[in-house]
């Protein structure tokens, strides 16, 4: 695959930097939303195998799990839950006093059931291929290092592997309008925007998906949605 803006380092090494840097934000709650803005019913998963990339601090997995859904999340951030929890706690500080307790109950949950909260990099699941129904994903290739098209299609690629023949890959995704002052920013959500586009392009041509678009969702300037099938 062309690259038209080439990374010659390891794009495992670069998220893992990532993390431990703290450039990477922890996903928080949200399920109800995050689903609503990937067009997932939870009840229409039921039986199937959902696995959450990057699936953080978020709810997402335990929401899906209590709708009958065989949910799995993976995320680096796993192998370090002290880390984890300590930016959960950063994050619980600006939470709506309702949702708290949630972020102690999912602490709990997290530690209690590994083999549903994965230790693993995005960029080399730890899941067999064409295993999984549904692959979601909310805020993963928006991160720092989505700059970079190896990064993202990687992650994609990968997304991709773990799908069974016409499964599904949805992912949320910010890609903020050009109103910020700040130049590297915009300069790092155009790349992002151009290595998406351009990832999804060649799922298509290549035969790695049937179908593969981005989507703008209407309530929030930016926001948009990967939608592929394999």
């Amino acid at each position: 695959m062309p690259t038209p803006d080439a990374f010659d380092g390891d794009p495992i090494l670069l998220l893992r930097q990532a993390v431990a840097m703290r450039k990477m934000p922890v996903s928080g709650f949200g399920a109800e939303m995050i689903l609503d803005d990937l067009e997932i019913d939870p009840w229409q998963l039921q039986g199937k195998r959902v696995l959450d990339i990057a699936s953080g601090s978020s709810d997402v997995v335990r929401v899906l799990r209590q709708s009958g859904v065989e949910a799995y999340g993976v995320d680096i951030a796993y192998a370090d839950l002290p880390r984890l929890h300590e930016s959960a706690e950063q994050f619980k500080a600006v939470m709506s006093p309702e949702l708290k307790p949630k972020m102690s109950d999912l602490r709990n949950e997290i530690a209690a059931h590994p083999n549903r909260y994965v230790a693993g990099s995005a960029l080399s699941l730890p899941v067999e291929s064409d295993s999984i129904d549904q692959v979601i994903s909310f805020g993963f290739f928006t991160s720092d290092p989505g700059a970079h098209l190896e990064f993202t299609a990687r992650g994609v690629q990968e997304a991709l592997r773990v799908l069974r023949p016409g499964g599904k890959f949805d992912a949320g995704i910010l890609l903020p309008p050009d109103l910020s002052k700040e130049a590297k920013y915009i300069e790092t959500s155009q790349k992002i925007g151009k290595n998406i586009r351009y990832v999804i392009k060649r799922a298509t041509e290549t035969g790695l998906a049937q179908e593969a678009e981005l989507i703008e969702l209407p309530h929030s300037p930016g926001a948009h949605r990967i939608h592929m099938v394999k």
